[in-house]
């Protein structure tokens, strides 16, 4: 008997494996071969001779109100004190990790409101922007009610006042630049410049890698990043910049940091250029700075040559504008091409996910309610027969038990991966440990398959022995079968695929 529950447990979970493997889309990204031929590692912007430093001017900050539709919000503004003549002007475009003055672009403002730029951050109108919808044409528009602010400000050029987008930004700005004579200028910081869904997957793809996860892992980010989610939304994911780069004909600062593991740093900056070259805008330079992050940032605190190149860049132009080196920088390095997503099968949209995990724990709940009510109307026989109570509770606790150790396993590793950190400990004994309690119910499973069809060859009596007992096999073993599935489709059991 125990020769014959081994064998079916170990085919059980084969085909579980098996089942999650084929059930797609599969996870192979292309390797990235593409380079850009940086042409040499200091990133000093050429044509900037005679520009004022960082730190040449105090700088004096106020705030105005931007009357958007329906909406106001209010913006900091940064000028330098004494800066004679008219000067060049910069609007900040959020990320989505910010969306108020008071947090984000501090550092940049203040170094070049310093060397005598002025600088303006408006807050993020945030009535219209959630995780679910957002709309980055709409967006474009509101940014560019704090453009015409800024150039009718005194002591700012009109003639140059150009925009900075930084992360989601960089679907935002060429929107607002494309064919716009009123934007002069563009800095484009940790540009996605693929989708977002593209840019989400080779995001995680990056971060679960670093962290160590086991490649059976990687399968699921076409599974989760491409579905559609449940309750719908999530339109901007497919939101392609490329229209509008083609069209942008101001001079482009494209910036990234090589430790930016979010972004592709190569494709990127490639795919912009050509882009550029659509719009016969040669216009372009490129920067790479060591070892920094999303923000251009070295343990917390702005790259002061970066700050000092922003500078140069905006007060330097047009000369600045095609300036030689074009790229220079550290050596960027893409491992892999941020490539289109692949839809999930029908049968695993985010809403048939949902239903089926709601389906699942309502059939496990059959049992516990037909106890309840056997109890309440004072009923204390037996619903089961012998020997299948114990495998029964078991599958049924162990398939719930799996599912939400996946889940508190996918949180650990995702803030690990966010946060740059690896334990082989957590990561793959997680994951070990995790497949042990999926193929432990998958033993209590089979166990259960032959105490019932053991009972039967005896002749003895049903394996429920009640409408009670019926209601509580059936409902345990149809949600532990959903549930197991649910696992196998999200990569807990080994495939031979």
């Amino acid at each position: 008997m125990r020769y014959r529950i081994a064998l079916s447990s170990a085919v059980a979970v084969v085909v579980l494996g098996l089942l999650g493997a084929v059930s797609g889309p599969g996870w192979d990204p292309v390797p990235m071969t593409e380079t850009v031929d940086v042409e040499g590692a200091d990133t000093t912007i050429g044509g900037s001779e005679g520009t004022q430093p960082v730190g040449t001017y105090e700088v004096a900050t106020s705030i105005v109100s931007v009357e958007l539709s329906g909406v106001e919000v209010e913006a900091r503004v940064s000028e330098p004190l004494g800066a004679p003549g008219l000067r060049p002007g910069v609007v900040f475009v959020h990320g989505a990790g910010t969306g108020r003055y008071e947090r984000a672009f501090l550092a940049q403002a203040e170094a070049l409101a310093s060397s005598g730029v002025v600088a303006m951050v408006p807050n993020k109108r945030l009535d219209t922007y959630t995780t679910r919808d957002r709309d980055y044409t709409a967006m474009a528009n509101d940014y560019l009610r704090s453009v015409t602010i800024l150039r009718d400000l005194p002591g700012v050029d009109p003639a140059r006042v150009g925009v900075y987008g930084e992360s989601e930004g960089g679907w935002i700005v060429p929107v607002m630049a494309a064919d716009n004579p009123a934007v002069s200028f563009v800095v484009l910081v940790a540009a996605p410049v693929v989708p977002p869904r593209q840019q989400a997957a080779f995001a995680v793809d990056s971060y679960l890698r670093e962290t160590g996860v086991p490649v059976e892992l990687l399968r699921s980010i076409p599974r989760f990043v491409g579905m559609d989610f449940p309750g719908g939304g999530f339109e901007y994911g497919r939101f392609d910049v490329t229209p509008f780069q083609q069209r942008m004909r101001q001079p482009v600062l494209m910036v990234y940091g090589t430790g930016d593991a979010a972004m592709p740093t190569v494709q990127g900056a490639l795919e912009l250029i050509e882009d550029l070259e659509v719009a016969d805008n040669d216009a372009w330079t490129v920067r790479y700075y060591e070892g920094a992050d999303h923000g251009i940032r070295v343990d917390g605190e702005l790259l002061p040559d970066f700050a000092r190149d922003l500078s140069a860049w905006v007060q330097a132009l047009p000369a600045s504008a095609d300036a030689a080196p074009k790229v220079a920088g550290a050596e960027p390095y893409q491992r892999f091409l941020a490539e289109p997503v692949e839809r999930p099968r029908w049968y695993a949209e985010g809403d048939l996910i949902v239903a089926a995990l709601v389906l699942s724990l309502l059939a496990l709940l059959t049992g516990p309610l037909a106890w309840l009510v056997r109890r309440l109307r004072g009923r204390r026989g037996r619903t089961l027969a012998d020997g299948v109570l114990g495998p029964l509770v078991a599958m049924g606790a162990g398939s719930v038990i799996t599912f939400l150790a996946l889940v508190a396993y996918l949180l650990v590793v995702a803030n690990m991966a966010q946060n740059y950190r690896s334990s082989t400990f957590v990561v793959q004994g997680g994951w070990l440990g995790l497949r042990m309690l999926g193929i432990a119910t998958v033993v209590a499973g089979v166990v259960l398959i032959y105490r019932i069809l053991d009972g039967r060859r005896r002749g003895s009596e049903s394996a429920a022995q009640t409408l009670a007992g019926e209601w509580t096999l059936a409902g345990t073993v149809v949600g532990s079968v959903l549930l197991l599935l649910s696992l196998a489709y999200w990569g807990v059991f080994p495939s031979l695929w």
